[in-house]
């Protein structure tokens, strides 16, 4: 700009001079002057001087100081126990937020006008009732996908005991042996999977069933001895026809006291994983019978039988079954 200002001075360049005007007088041959007046020195703007503020990143004592105790900002990670949740709008899922500004969650993603900030903090009850994953929350669930609906909503008293997935089978089992303790629950206590699943469907249906004592069969056994498929062809409510395939497993040996007691413990803790009835009553019925069998007669009487406790174990949920019959959940 200096330099421009020095040659209209010099009337070497003439911005008002028409093409024709500079093409007609020749330029003068004067030198330049060499001295710049003061009016046409350099003046820096306040622009200038706030780009070398800017470029001068030296810190004051103060800011030195402050920095020392407080250390350098930016966003701080909130802790697990502070940390806030953002809700969608529409699919009101969930999801953790970064830091304390608000503006992204912990998967990355910017916090849109979609989603909602939570004041408190949500209460997970997956954690509580032992669902750590959302894996295990699928394989517990009643609904199988892909499965037709109409096995979920029509149910007959023919209808083949629902399996439970096998995340579920284990929690329960899991869960049980921690609780249970006195005897480790394995080998001829382990309860089989098809006595735990006609224990759950007892419960899905709301009505209590006995349970013979040969169909309280051990995991052990069930590995061991054949099971076959048996088709069944029945009539539902609606007096149409279904086929039912139903596993065919071998009755469990139930001639001893010893063998007996075996069976009845397993269906107390089948029923226990079921929900029904807690190991301790179940086992308080049990010491009961066992304490018949072994009472010593009067005499010319003779002793208490098994198939006696047969019939008295069949009596004792004939009059349970009457007891709830308004459901047993």
């Amino acid at each position: 700009m200096c330099e421009m200002l020095r040659e209209i001075k010099a009337k070497i360049f003439r911005p008002d001079v028409t093409r024709s005007g500079m093409l007609s007088e020749a330029p003068s041959s004067k030198e330049l002057p060499t001295e710049v007046p003061e009016m046409l020195e350099p003046v820096h703007s306040d622009s200038s001087e706030g780009s070398a503020d800017e470029e001068d990143d030296e810190a004051t004592d103060e800011e030195k100081a402050v920095a020392d105790v407080a250390g350098p900002w930016g966003p701080q990670a909130a802790e697990d126990g502070a940390c806030r949740f953002a809700r969608h709008k529409m699919s009101r899922c969930i999801h953790k937020v970064m830091d304390e500004s608000g503006v992204k969650l912990k998967c990355g993603r910017n916090i849109t006008t979609n989603m909602e900030l939570l004041e408190e903090k949500p209460t997970f009850l997956f954690p509580a009732e032992g669902l750590e994953t959302m894996g295990m929350f699928a394989f517990s669930c009643n609904f199988a996908p892909g499965a037709a609906s109409e096995t979920q909503i029509e149910t007959t008293d023919e209808s083949v005991a629902r399996k439970l997935p096998a995340a579920d089978r284990a929690q329960r089992l899991k869960e049980q042996q921690s609780r249970i303790s006195g005897f480790q629950i394995r080998g001829p206590y382990e309860p089989g999977d098809s006595l735990v699943d006609r224990s759950v469907q007892m419960l899905d249906q709301d009505r209590l069933s006995y349970l013979e004592w040969g169909s309280c069969v051990s995991r052990e056994h069930e590995l061991t001895t054949n099971t076959r498929k048996d088709n069944s062809v029945t009539f539902d409510n609606n007096g149409l026809l279904r086929m039912a395939k139903r596993d065919k497993i071998t009755p469990c040996d139930s001639s001893s006291e010893l063998q007996v007691r075996y069976c009845l413990m397993r269906r107390g803790l089948a029923l226990d994983q079921a929900g029904i009835l807690t190991y301790d009553l179940h086992e308080s019925l049990i010491e009961k019978l066992f304490q018949a069998r072994l009472t010593v007669p009067p005499p010319n009487y003779s002793r208490v039988q098994m198939t006696q406790l047969e019939h008295a174990d069949r009596k004792f949920f004939a009059l349970l079954g009457e007891h709830t019959r308004a459901g047993i959940k």
